[in-house]
């Protein structure tokens, strides 16, 4: 029988899916891949191999990037784990400034409205405190 943890789990992975797909779908013409922490994967378009791999580590990964949109938040997302890079990194480059640039209000709209309660529900207060270090 799951338990309620297991079933905050599996809603963070369809609201992460979610998020993804709402928000990378136009981008979806270029060749990457994300792969969530759970190893569920949203592909690459058949056609052309993924020249990298966004790897989400955990529910609030994409919270953690990208709210509020900036390239301080993306670094700091990188460095503290939220997210890695398989593959090409220079090919990431592009995708995370168009975002960064041109997606904000698409972005904190999206990430407030989805990923916010899954943020609350699943316990991140570790990665809450490293950042006021």
């Amino acid at each position: 029988m799951p338990t309620s943890t297991t079933k905050t789990v599996e809603n963070a992975a369809q609201t992460s899916l979610s998020l993804i797909e709402d928000l990378l779908g136009s981008a979806h013409s270029e060749n990457f891949a994300v792969r969530l922490w759970d190893g569920t994967t949203w592909e690459a378009k058949p056609e052309q191999p993924a020249r990298f791999t966004l790897i989400l580590q955990h529910p609030g990964a994409l919270r953690n990037m990208f709210f509020p949109p900036s390239e301080l938040n993306l670094g700091e997302a990188y460095i503290y784990n939220d997210f890695d890079i398989e593959g090409e990194i220079e090919a990431v480059f592009p995708l995370a400034q168009r975002f960064i640039e041109g997606r904000r209000g698409a972005w904190s709209r999206c990430v407030s409205a989805n990923a916010y309660s899954v943020y609350q529900s699943v316990n991140y207060r570790e990665a809450q405190n490293r950042r006021r270090i």
